[in-house]
């Protein structure tokens, strides 16, 4: 009976080694996060009182959305004729965006991060407890 509880204990703690050693998959480089990028596709959905209201999955290639993420910290969003400026910083795979016009930071996760691919993920709860999701894939341009 010991053998069997000292076999349980050696699995359990080799489990959590193994889970500890891929928690960190999702640590990004700001290196690497450096340029700009266009938004090519857009798909969350919206829950009021906990139903999905409304769903969308958009091609937005066309909608001329960019992001440019400088070195200093600062960044620049822009969709047609008007933009948007920021700072924002990277922790691991938490994505936080200050609005110099806003007194809020959005808070959202870097989903993936290649040398040609960025997808974030948003997700916000309003005043009144509705939920917003919202997933954006970005290429890079330069």
């Amino acid at each position: 009976m010991k053998m069997i509880k000292f076999l349980i204990v050696c699995l359990l703690l080799s489990l959590t080694s193994v889970y500890q050693s891929c928690s960190n998959d999702d640590d990004y480089n700001k290196d690497d996060l450096y340029g700009k990028w266009q938004g090519i596709r857009e798909e969350g959905y919206y829950k009021e009182n906990g139903k999905v209201m409304g769903e969308y999955d958009d091609d937005i290639s066309g909608d001329r959305l960019f992001i440019k993420f400088e070195k200093g910290g600062t960044f620049v969003i822009w969709e047609g004729n008007s933009s948007d400026e920021g700072t924002w910083s990277l922790n691991g795979s938490k994505l936080s965006l200050n609005y110099d016009d806003e007194d809020e930071t959005m808070t959202g996760k870097i989903e993936t991060l290649t040398s040609t691919t960025l997808v974030t993920v948003f997700e916000e709860y309003d005043e009144d407890g509705d939920y917003f999701y919202e997933k954006t894939t970005f290429v890079r341009v330069d």
